[in-house]
């Protein structure tokens, strides 16, 4: 073959193999955004790095992501996510060895484009520049079908330099420790998922803690032992026949604990709720009959004294 007809070819392939690629991913969009400053200073004790979900026109409801930050530069010393959109974590923002990972769920989905998702605190430990990194990840459409959104990433080049830096909010002292509030109250479900476990009975919870965020939560099934556990946690105990306790513990060890009765339990009192529902309506309806009997007999009465 002619070697001009093989570049050819082969730049025809090439062409082919990209149109290929790019029409794997989808239109849609969404952007991870660290909203870090351009330069910090040594001096400070604290640099908090908001971490928000622009959707860009589209409404999401799932995200998964494991990020990276400049180890050399900055110390991670907590991590909040109070107040973020994301309402139930399957896997909360952990730090392991230099990278954070999370995942969690947006009930009702979200399109807006400052959406936060938690906060990062770090302290500064040298100087010089760094980069947060996206390491993967991805985004899920509300449409019911799990369609994918192209997530993308935006972050500057952090530089941590020795003079001062104007900046209110991390420039304030660092106080961690403060929070004396327990999480939000919260109602757990028990339903079963076929597409985990066909047949089988799971406990989802999912709690909510403005102020440091949550850590953990413990499931205690009647006299057994308390347990950690994660959402949805599959019951240990598929008779329902005993107390279950719920503990969400937030980050500085605040605790809220809801329960849920025996099965047994449960629908004795739900019996006897619609029981007393159906007797007041029953007596409601019998003092209605009886005033109106008692008026017509009345009526009756002073009808036949008047002919007389």
């Amino acid at each position: 073959m002619p070697k001009f007809l093989l570049k050819i070819n082969i730049q025809l392939t090439c062409l082919t193999i990209f149109i290929l690629l790019f029409s794997l991913f989808p239109a849609q969009a969404a952007e991870l955004i660290f909203d870090s400053p351009e330069k910090a200073s040594l001096q400070q004790e604290k640099l908090v790095i908001p971490v928000y979900l622009n959707g860009q026109g589209e409404n999401l409801n799932a995200l998964e992501g494991v990020l990276s930050y400049p180890q050399e530069l900055i110390k991670l010393v907590q991590i909040q996510d109070g107040g973020s959109i994301i309402s139930f974590w399957i896997e909360p923002p952990r730090e392991t060895n230099g990278e954070i990972k999370f995942s969690g769920i947006i009930p009702g989905g979200y399109d807006g484009s400052t959406g936060l998702l938690f906060k990062l605190i770090f302290q500064p430990q040298q100087t010089g520049s760094g980069d947060f990194g996206w390491l993967a990840g991805r985004a899920l459409i509300n449409d019911g079908q799990g369609t994918a959104a192209h997530l993308t990433f935006k972050s500057p080049r952090l530089t941590i330099g020795s003079e001062p830096v104007a900046d209110r909010e991390n420039n304030a002292p660092l106080i961690i420790g403060l929070d004396n509030i327990p999480p939000d109250n919260f109602q757990p479900l028990i339903m079963e998922l076929p597409e985990i476990a066909p047949g089988q009975l799971f406990l989802i919870f999912a709690a909510q803690d403005k102020q440091s965020g949550l850590d953990y939560y413990e499931i205690q099934e009647g006299n057994r032992k308390y347990v950690r556990a994660t959402s949805p946690y599959l019951l240990r105990n598929q008779k329902r026949d005993v107390e279950i306790k719920i503990r969400a513990v937030d980050r500085q060890g605040n605790v809220r604990e809801v329960s849920l009765p025996p099965l047994s339990e449960a629908l004795a009192r739900k019996n006897y709720i619609n029981k007393l529902f159906s007797d007041i309506i029953i007596t409601a309806v019998s003092l209605i009959v009886l005033g109106w009997f008692g008026r017509f007999i009345w009526k009756r009465k002073k009808h036949l004294h008047g002919k007389r």
